[in-house]
């Protein structure tokens, strides 16, 4: 049997965690919802201010059309890579 590590992608990252983008404006990250994110295995996208939330709509549409229309189903998710 292989090695059970994550392979490399595309740009020689090698986390899986997935991405919430999320606008945190008003909410206090550190006690709440920051620690949560970590835990259910999220890495925290800010977005920047609340006016960037309307970008959002699109990106859940997009999800919902690939889940659904598409059919790739429910599992699957973003991931922001950066180099």
């Amino acid at each position: 049997m292989g090695s059970t590590a994550p392979r490399p992608n595309w740009c020689g990252c090698r986390s899986q965690t997935r991405s919430l983008v999320w606008v945190p404006e008003g909410v206090p990250l550190e006690e709440t919802l920051l620690p949560a994110t970590f835990d259910l295995g999220f890495e925290p996208v800010d977005a920047g201010p609340l006016r960037h939330a309307r970008l959002l709509e699109p990106l859940a549409m997009l999800w919902i059309s690939l889940a659904y229309v598409q059919g790739l189903g429910p599992g699957i998710t973003f991931k922001l890579l950066r180099r």
